[in-house]
């Protein structure tokens, strides 16, 4: 039931994880050197990148999807409903690598580590929450997972907005 899930999380990742490797290096030596002003410049264009990319991903998934995997996976069509459960997940996720970025940058290890143990924690309770509460379907787990990738993000960027304010 999850096939096409997977080959949705594995397509969507590559173009984010080859972009992560172009912008990394570059990233981590101007803010080592300080020189914040072009480290802000390729970090908007890091950001940008994955922007258009995600945009372009989210309106093809949500207009063409139903017609190639009718076409090319028909007896996946069911499990549709399952890539758009974990569509928030991976949008998240994808749009935090950034953010990721500049905490190694600042070597704010700590803030990854708690960023992390809170999207578990909020996993785990809503988790336990479904499973006690509710008829438990897969998309649930889907969802789940979203709103986790959700709450690290939010935290991220807190303190994302923290290290540029420290960076002026």
């Amino acid at each position: 039931k999850t096939s096409i899930v997977n080959l949705f999380i594995t397509v969507l990742n590559v173009f984010p994880t080859a972009i992560s490797h172009l912008f990394y290096p570059t990233l981590i030596a101007k803010y080592e050197m300080g020189n914040m002003v072009e480290f802000k410049q390729s970090l908007q264009r890091y950001f940008l990148v994955l922007a258009i990319y995600l945009s372009g991903t989210i309106l093809l998934t949500l207009m063409l999807s139903n017609f190639v995997v009718g076409i090319l996976f028909p007896i996946h069509l069911e499990s549709l409903n399952l890539v758009y459960a974990i569509l928030p997940s991976l949008t998240f996720l994808c749009i935090t690598s950034p953010i990721i970025v500049v905490l190694q940058a600042a070597k704010k290890f700590k803030a990854i580590f708690f960023g992390s143990l809170i999207s578990v924690v909020v996993y785990l309770v809503l988790l336990v929450v479904y499973l006690y509460r509710f008829d438990t379907k897969l998309i649930g787990f889907f969802i789940i997972e979203s709103i986790s990738s959700f709450c690290f993000f939010v935290y991220n960027c807190i303190i994302f907005r923290k290290i540029l304010k420290e960076t002026k």
